[in-house]
């Protein structure tokens, strides 16, 4: 099984709690890739919309099944998305 390191993005700041479902989560295979992505957070309100989570974290956001879709900027990683159907275990 491949190692991942995981981040998340919410729109609305990183102050709300992981229920709110107003989180995504991407993978990614480094940690030095995904602390850049983190780093790159624009704060363009003042508040954090980026940061780093566990695994445990992430699959608390999004459930037991969950299907890669690439991400298309220079730091590479995966957003997961739900799986409607079941399918694919993370």
């Amino acid at each position: 099984m491949a190692k991942y390191f995981y981040a998340v993005y919410t729109p609305y700041g990183t102050s709300f709690t992981y229920e709110t479902g107003n989180y995504s989560v991407r993978r990614f295979r480094s940690k030095a890739s995904r602390d850049a992505w983190v780093k790159a957070d624009d704060f363009r309100d003042g508040n954090p919309h980026r940061e780093a989570v566990t695994r445990r974290i992430a699959r608390r956001i999004l459930g037991k099944y969950a299907v890669p879709v690439p991400a298309r900027d220079e730091y590479g990683g995966e957003w997961l998305e739900p799986d409607p159907e079941y399918k694919h275990e993370w």
